[in-house]
């Protein structure tokens, strides 16, 4: 008897064709900077926008993959097209081979075309009343039409963008003595400075350890704005000075008071495209425990959630339906999807309706969010902790019953598989996929510990799971983040 189809939504079709993305590993770029597997939601379903050097072979696994799940009730093989769902209620999936050069521009070449409308607005002589006065400039349209060299065909498409970000930089903060705006590793810039500079010797678990990790796990600042580069830099440096890695929370309140003067001295700037005729607004984030800065009317505190706005959503991998679960925030505003990324978990925060992810909530952070309570037992991060056959798993199905049996209390809908199902079902999991075997127990083990620790009605509960969500988008009230401004 053919096992019965979910039920489709847009949500859940967008949802899964995410979770396929990443597990087929096509969810970054080539090395031409082109996003692999792009999903772009309309009212009709999802268009697919994908790379030329994509095999093939990718779609046909996800388009089977979405017949197991949604059922394919029509396909056109030429056009790559499928009408998902039933006749009652269906979603159109077109996939769009994108040719080289094509397709969309690398991150960089966007981050660079910013610097160059900034820096001629800031320091030089362009004054922009409307988007259209941009490529009017004559020294702008240059710089910018050698910065896009081999994609001036999607130049029109970052026009309102860039408009739309000076416009709201040029309202927020003065327009003169601001340095050169730089961009790129030859010139040092400040995401250059930060990454090679100051990182390696700050610690970001305060025991004197050099841990602070990478720049994009601590800044979302793609370009900054800085008054008298050398003496800036020269404060940040003379802060790590000691041998011993100074706390990263200590740099974060000196960006923090540079941020504060006036006019202010170096500002951090996370910048998103903004979509045709809307308006870009600019808000500041990680800047609470400054009675300066949260004064101004970019600031606006971050959204508090009780257990009551949080939904858990486990339901997966008790049915064994696939290796994603959910968490949700205040009626899906926000959620984080807990995925396999390779042969291990990971926690990737989504913003309802937004083309790009919030971002990934490092799994270090997640561990240490759970030793918050008393001493952590079940989850470990390392996958090799867990059965890895078939037969050590039965060895040890004792041990995950317990689990198993408090993890389905908090499922979405309640399920109909019993536990001896599922342990045969797991059986099965470990012969075809043991990868998804190993972290579907990963995740059973992680939802365990953090409802026993972290579900009951109060304040402590509502913080870890809230700081889950924050974490993962770089914001926090905690100072473990660089203050910044996002223009989005």
């Amino acid at each position: 008897m053919a096992a019965a189809k979910a039920s489709l939504t847009q949500n859940r079709l967008e949802e899964e064709l995410t979770k396929l993305i990443i597990r087929a590993k096509l969810d970054g770029t080539n090395s031409d900077g082109d996003i692999l597997m792009q999903p772009l939601p309309n009212k009709l379903g999802v268009n697919i926008d994908y790379a030329y050097d994509v095999n093939e072979k990718e779609i046909d696994k996800i388009a089977r993959a979405l017949d197991r799940k949604f059922g394919i009730i029509d396909i056109d093989d030429d056009t790559k097209s499928y009408i998902i769902g039933k006749t009652t209620n269906k979603k159109r999936l077109r996939f769009r081979k994108q040719k080289k050069g094509s397709g969309r521009i690398k991150t960089a070449i966007q981050e660079e075309g910013t610097t160059i409308v900034l820096e001629n607005v800031l320091n030089g002589n362009a004054d922009f009343k409307t988007h259209l006065d941009i490529m009017k400039h004559d020294k702008t349209s240059k710089a910018l039409l050698k910065c896009f060299k081999g994609y001036e065909h999607l130049l029109d498409n970052w026009i309102w963008t860039f408009f739309q970000q000076q416009e709201q930089f040029i309202h927020e903060y003065s327009k003169k003595k601001w340095s050169t705006f730089e961009y790129g590793k030859e010139k040092m810039d400040f995401v250059t400075f930060f990454s090679k500079k100051i990182l390696p010797k700050l610690s970001r678990s305060g025991g004197g350890k050099a841990d602070a990790g990478k720049y994009t796990g601590w800044s979302p600042s793609d370009v900054w704005a800085v008054r008298n580069k050398e003496a800036v830099q020269k404060r940040l440096k003379g802060a790590i000075d000691d041998p011993t890695p100074q706390s990263l929370i200590e740099i974060n309140t000196i960006l923090v008071e540079l941020m504060e003067k006036n006019p202010p001295q170096l500002v951090g700037i996370s910048l998103k495209m903004i979509k045709w005729k809307n308006n870009a607004h600019i808000r500041l984030f990680n800047v609470d425990n400054s009675p300066i800065l949260k004064k101004l009317k970019s600031f606006i505190p971050l959204e508090s959630y009780t257990m009551k706005d949080i939904k858990f959503e486990p339901d997966n991998i008790i049915n064994l339906k696939s290796v994603t679960t959910y968490i949700r925030y205040k009626s899906n505003k926000f959620y984080i999807g807990v995925t396999r990324s390779g042969s291990n978990v990971s926690f990737g925060t989504q913003i309802k309706g937004a083309a790009a992810q919030g971002g990934q909530t490092p799994i270090d952070m997640v561990i240490a969010l759970l030793d918050k309570g008393t001493g952590r037992t079940y989850f470990k991060k390392e996958n090799s902790l867990y059965p890895q056959d078939v037969k050590k798993f039965n060895a040890k199905i004792d041990n995950y019953k317990p689990m198993w049996e408090l993890v389905s209390k908090h499922c979405k809908n309640k399920t109909k598989m019993t536990w001896e199902q599922w342990v045969s079902e797991m059986n099965a999991l470990y012969a075809r996929d043991k990868r998804d075997a190993i972290v579907t127990l990963m995740q059973l083990s992680f939802w365990y510990e953090s409802i026993n620790k972290f579900s009951k009605n109060n304040k402590k509960s509502a913080e870890f799971w809230t700081d889950m969500l924050y974490f993962g988008m770089k914001i926090t009230m905690r100072g473990q983040f660089a203050p910044h401004a996002k223009i989005s």
